[in-house]
């Protein structure tokens, strides 16, 4: 593949454009950009269902495993799917945190529905809404989670009362 990407750029980028110099390579990025998009196609795959795959083929081999677990070809699978499966949902993840960061760019710096959603999901994710006292009871109302806090330091820390 890589001698294939080498070739369609030296080729696009030889092509001859006749026109200014600026044009000429805004024409040479366009035609590279339809090659380049279908050698993506024809080589790599959409990663986050390469991803979807690598983990379903650790499940099934994983579960095989489990009906016969002393047989070393399927604790060898089961690693070698492992690792397959650790790289495409790094790079899964990677990809998506990247494409959100996009959308971010997109459209969070204006003033916008999407990014008050944000905020308030952010807000939501970092607030506590309840908080299991010391005696085991689940406690949900504000002030009441403030003052198991503030229980459990003082019993902690002690009381700075003097008297």
């Amino acid at each position: 593949m890589c001698q294939e990407f080498q070739n369609l750029v030296r080729a696009g980028w030889w092509a001859q454009v006749i026109r200014c110099k600026m044009l000429q390579i805004v024409k040479k990025l366009k035609f590279l950009k339809k090659s380049l998009r279908k050698l993506n196609a024809k080589h790599l795959r959409n990663i986050v269902t390469e991803a979807d795959e690598d983990r379903n083929g650790l499940k099934e081999v994983q579960l095989r495993l489990q009906a016969d677990p002393g047989n070393m070809e399927l604790q060898q699978e089961e690693h070698l799917k492992y690792q397959a499966y650790r790289e495409s949902s790094y790079l899964a993840e990677v990809y998506l945190q990247q494409k959100s960061k996009v959308t971010w760019l997109r459209l969070g710096d204006d003033n916008s529905k999407y990014f008050h959603s944000v905020i308030k999901h952010r807000r939501s994710h970092q607030s506590t809404t309840q908080l299991r006292d010391d005696k085991g009871d689940w406690k949900n109302d504000l002030d009441l989670i403030a003052q198991v806090f503030v229980d459990y330091y003082n019993d902690l820390l002690g009381s700075s009362n003097k008297g």
